[in-house]
Parts: C-alpha cells; sequence; structure tokens
C-alpha cells in the first residue's frame, strides 16, 4: 500500500541543502576533473571503454558493488585494461559454469535462508 503524503508535502519541493554542482558535469568533464584533483592522467577513450566494459562484466557477475572495487583493483593492478577484461570475462565465464548459469546459492547466514 503507498503511504499517502500531506498536500503541502505533494505540493511543494524541498529546498535543497546544499548545492549539487558536481551533478551539472558531464561524464567527461567529472573524468577530467577527478583526475586532475588525483594527479593522474586521464584515461584514454579505449581505457574509458574497456574499464566501463570492466565494471559492467563485474556487476553481472556478481553484486554491483563489485564493479566500483573491481576498477579499484584494476588501478593498482600492473596489467592493462584490456588483459584486465579478458580475465574478469573468464572469471565471470567460470562463474556461470559453476553454477550451471544459475545465479550462485546465497550465502550461509544471508537473509531469507536458514543455518543447516
Amino acid at each position: 500500500m503507498l503511504a499517502r503524503l500531506p498536500p503541502r508535502a505533494r505540493t511543494h519541493a524541498p529546498t535543497p541543502r546544499r548545492r549539487v554542482s558536481w551533478a551539472l558535469m558531464t561524464r567527461d568533464e567529472w573524468i577530467d576533473a577527478f583526475a586532475s584533483v588525483a594527479a593522474v592522467e586521464r584515461p584514454s577513450p579505449a581505457e574509458i571503454r574497456e574499464l566501463l566494459e570492466l565494471a559492467g562484466t563485474a556487476a553481472h557477475a556478481s553484486e554491483r558493488t563489485a564493479a566500483p572495487i573491481s576498477c579499484w583493483i584494476a588501478a593498482r593492478s600492473r596489467l592493462g585494461t584490456r588483459e584486465l577484461l579478458r580475465r574478469a570475462s573468464e572469471l565471470a565465464g567460470a562463474g556461470d559454469a559453476d553454477h550451471g548459469g544459475d545465479p550462485p546459492p546465497p550465502a550461509p547466514g544471508a537473509a531469507g535462508t536458514t543455518a543447516g
């Protein structure tokens, strides 16, 4: 059942507490600015594409939160993004084979499971 909001809440937008100027940046503007403040070289268009593919592979082969962490691991690795993407794809394929294409079973003690 949907909760009903008081009439005032439906007609008046909340006042923002702070300005969210970051939401006004494009992807490339954010990447340029963040690379600058992180004191690193901006990734090339090919590296961006490969990192997005890596994040997508991780997110679809596991919990979505694995995607940004996988990119962090990639940044610390000495391997190139193309090789890391290849290895991630192999890992994702191995996970499918391990579970017959089905999602993995929940971890012991996870919500909805019983201790056995």
